[in-house]
């Protein structure tokens, strides 16, 4: 897993991946009075000669094929990296908090430069040694992003993920 570690390590170790977590830079505002809402019960409401009622529903979906970021076409291309890609997507979204955490974190970001010029799994496994908080949340980042949402264009199957 080498090569898709080090798709990974460029986001996580520098300071220009910091600017990936606020590249969106949107406004959320909280309505502390809660107001709003009914609980899930049918609602009316009248507007001028109009009356709607609107009555909540439930809906399930299921998908055996890509989603999210993926686009269920492997490729070095389409699994990108922390700009491009289905990596770049997987960070923006699904995986933003393990990114974040990992960016934030001091143990993983030396876990990640001690790992980048690792030739085996013997160097890895030195570094998770000595960076063993880094290493689990670098590793859960590595799960998030080729694992659950880059599977197919990351060929997660050969990458190690089960």
């Amino acid at each position: 897993m080498t090569a898709l570690r080090r798709i990974l390590v460029a986001a996580a170790a520098s300071a220009a991946a910091a600017a990936l977590i606020s590249a969106c830079g949107g406004n959320v505002i909280v309505d502390p009075e809660g107001s709003g809402g009914s609980g899930g019960a049918p609602t009316t409401t009248t507007t001028g000669p109009t009356t709607s009622t609107v009555t909540p529903t439930t809906s399930t979906s299921t998908s055996t094929g890509p989603s999210g970021c993926d686009s269920g076409n492997p490729s070095v291309e389409n699994c990108g990296d922390s700009t491009s890609g289905c990596i770049q997507c997987a960070l923006e979204g699904a995986c933003i908090d393990e990114f974040t955490m990992c960016a934030n974190s001091q143990q993983c970001i030396e876990y990640v430069t001690c790992i980048d010029p690792c030739p085996d799994t013997s160097c890895t496994d030195s570094c998770a040694m000595s960076f063993p908080s880094g290493a689990q949340i670098y590793n859960d980042l590595v799960s998030c992003a080729i694992c659950q949402e880059c599977f197919i264009d990351c060929d997660g199957a050969n990458a190690g993920c089960f």
